[in-house]
């Protein structure tokens, strides 16, 4: 699945158009495509607010199969409440549409923002964190394997919010299960299935996310992939087959925790992965911790050269603070190691500046003038899934 599109390649309908009305909602524009169908930006008339409503393709409604799915998806994403999933208002058919409203995030994905480089350690932590806080929900509440955690598929809001979306691929171990799933079909995206997927394995349980998310953390950190090939299927198999990817050869200057940690997300072997979710989110914000400042070390004792994190100064007083400010804290030198480009006298240049230009690393620092909102971005996304099935 490709990504979702940008706010401004939305297309405006024109009158005429067979989505004018669905039962509650009016349809201003269309969002994107997705394999479990159209997503659109619409109206609620009730509330008066604006919506991410989706809507089964007219060709697959009458597919028993695919009308179960999309309202399973829907029944699944309605069970759940949590501040890092996207919100589902609600579900239904209008004069033979499914349809699907859902909350409509203010933002980009997690993939259109690593189109423009790797994010600082202590960003890309914060954001595995809530989106495993968002699977451990889910999986405690209901039992549910997302099986398609990947960048595209993560959202982050102009507020600075964190949303996993898409359950397309959803599957609930606690009942809601369809059979649509059969032992011997891989579900999920090459680049980020675990092994167990990638075999087709009937038998999964949450490990499998882990393994996905850790292979968006090994992403976020190095901006490449775990795996790369020609094709799916060659990915597929080295996921299956190939030795974990050492993350040091990726990044040589990643700290020995931070390797340690992508290393046991990323285990073949499901049983040597985090046993739990509380596990995981221990061993992340053990890892958080690095990276805070500590009174009782001065500044000038973070060594670089081992990959020691620098001190930085307290967060401000939201959730997360300023991407832009994470990169003055960091400094060019180590985004430079960790696969920025940069030129022979080791520059770095970045669209984190003032009006998206690209600047050099020392202009990034402290005291650098210029604003933009948390992510770099400010498009609007819908929140529903990915453009093409």
């Amino acid at each position: 699945m490709s990504e979702p599109p940008l706010a401004g390649d939305e297309t405006v309908l024109t009158p005429g158009t067979r989505f004018e009305t669905v039962g509650d909602f009016e349809i201003i524009s269309k969002l994107g495509q997705g394999g479990m169908g159209a997503v659109y930006r619409a109206r609620q008339r009730s509330l008066d607010r604006q919506i991410a409503l989706k809507i089964l393709p007219p060709t697959l409604e009458a597919d028993a199969d695919f009308v179960t799915r999309f309202q399973r998806e829907a029944r699944l994403a309605a069970s759940l409440n949590h501040a890092n999933l996207v919100k589902v208002y609600a579900s239904g058919e209008a004069d033979g549409t499914h349809y699907i409203a859902m909350e409509l995030i203010e933002g980009e994905t997690l993939g259109d923002w690593l189109k423009r480089g790797v994010l600082p350690p202590i960003e890309a932590l914060r954001i595995c964190g809530d989106v495993a806080r968002a699977l451990a929900h889910g999986w405690q509440r209901a039992q549910l394997i997302h099986r398609d955690i990947k960048p595209g598929n993560i959202f982050l809001s102009i507020h600075g919010e964190v949303k996993v979306g898409d359950l397309g691929l959803a599957k609930s171990m606690g009942g809601d299960t369809t059979g649509l799933t059969q032992t011997g079909t891989a579900m999920g995206t090459p680049h980020y299935i675990s092994p167990e997927q990638a075999r087709g394995e009937k038998d999964l349980d949450f490990r499998a996310d882990i393994y996905s998310l850790g292979c968006t953390l090994y992403q976020m950190l190095t901006g490449q992939t775990p795996y790369r090939g020609g094709d799916p299927m060659s990915v597929m198999l080295q996921h299956i087959n190939s030795p974990p990817p050492a993350i040091l050869k990726a990044w040589p200057q990643c700290p020995i925790p931070v390797a340690r940690l992508v290393g046991k997300m990323l285990k073949k072997a499901k049983r040597e992965r985090h046993a739990s979710y509380e596990e995981l989110l221990n061993n992340i914000e053990s890892v958080r911790a690095l990276y805070e400042p500590s009174s009782a070390t001065p500044p000038a004792a973070a060594d670089r050269s081992r990959g020691d994190p620098p001190t930085r100064p307290p967060d401000p007083p939201h959730r997360f603070r300023h991407l832009r400010r994470a990169a003055e804290i960091e400094g060019p030198a180590l985004r430079h190691a960790r696969g920025g480009r940069g030129g022979a006298r080791g520059r770095y240049h970045s669209r984190l500046a003032e009006g998206g230009k690209a600047v050099q690393g020392p202009d990034l620092r402290a005291g650098a003038g210029g604003a933009t909102d948390r992510w770099g971005r400010r498009q609007s996304y819908w929140a529903g899934g990915s453009r093409s099935g």
